[in-house]
């Protein structure tokens, strides 16, 4: 017999921050370490779009971290198998 694994426990449990985004780079959930570090509510990113909450740099008029965390974004979506953007 094998054990249930409580995966939302282990998703709010864990010390990494975490989010999951939808097709729609919409957030769908995101555990406490991520609320932690980007000093944001629950109810303040669910439903919202990532690129809505963390908008461009407008002293930073190239905004490369924005730009190619956008492409990355747009690489995974594309990709005919399943893949997952994770950061260091």
């Amino acid at each position: 017999m094998s054990a249930a694994i409580d995966f939302q426990g282990l998703f709010e449990a864990t010390p990494v921050a975490l989010m999951v985004l939808d097709h729609e780079l919409r957030y769908v959930a995101a555990n406490a370490e991520y609320l932690r570090v980007t000093a944001s509510r629950r109810d303040e990113l669910l439903g919202r779009q990532i690129f809505e909450l963390f908008p461009n740099d407008p002293d930073d008029p190239n905004n490369v971290p924005a730009r190619m965390l956008r492409a990355s974004f747009e690489r995974v979506l594309a990709a005919p198998a399943r893949r997952q953007l994770v950061g260091s």
